[in-house]
């Protein structure tokens, strides 16, 4: 039952991660895009347009990155490698021969 629990968590916590370097990565394109393209493009500057980025890209970012610290901690908690999920007893036995 904890192996599954492991499998689930380690799961899951990547997702997030992927889902979170997604976000991170569309960012500056979509800010692009938002202003437009071609001649009628429209630019935006200032406080008031980089406050609205930050509200509108930051706050999920925060909770996938949330969410992400939750899962590393409930990973380490139940004794899984935090990188590869592999139970740490496992690895330490491998170690030692």
């Amino acid at each position: 039952m904890v192996a599954v629990a492991k499998a689930c968590v380690a799961g899951l916590r990547t997702g997030l991660l992927a889902a979170l370097l997604a976000w991170i990565a569309a960012a500056p394109v979509l800010w692009i895009l938002r202003d437009g393209l071609g001649p009628d493009a429209v630019d935006t500057a200032g406080g008031r347009a980089l406050g609205r980025f930050a509200v509108v890209w930051g706050l999920p970012a925060l909770a996938f990155g949330v969410s992400v610290l939750g899962l590393t901690l409930a990973q380490r908690k139940l004794g899984s490698d935090v990188l590869t999920g592999i139970d740490v007893a496992t690895i330490e036995a491998t170690r030692r021969g």
